[in-house]
């Protein structure tokens, strides 16, 4: 992650990180670690935008929380025209790009 958090800290990736925790204590205290981050889109799975320079942090907190030997993590980083393609169905949240304007 160092490598990407060299860049600016107004660069923005999209971030999309997923766990598999096998006790509730540490399942509940990584989503309330990733919430403080990227939102939810579903139970076990976050996806937003995130400045490069918040990277490490996030990855730091999951290994902080995690029990290697018991639970498992992984975590998606996208370069903005790569998530820009990115798409899904269905209700699951999906982020807009940063510095997306709406006009109503």
């Amino acid at each position: 992650m160092d490598d990407l958090n060299a860049s600016s800290s107004k660069t923005q990736v999209r971030v999309v990180l997923s766990y598999d925790v096998a006790a509730d204590d540490r399942r509940d205290r990584a989503a309330e670690a990733a919430l403080d981050f990227i939102p939810r889109s579903q139970l076990s799975v976050f996806d937003g935008w995130l400045p490069t320079s918040k990277l490490s942090a996030l990855w730091e907190m999951v290994n902080d929380v995690l029990k290697t030997t018991d639970d498992a993590a992984f975590m998606l980083v996208f370069c903005q025209p790569c998530a820009c393609k990115a798409d899904g169905i269905g209700g699951a949240f999906r982020p807009d790009p940063p510095d997306t304007g709406w006009i109503i």
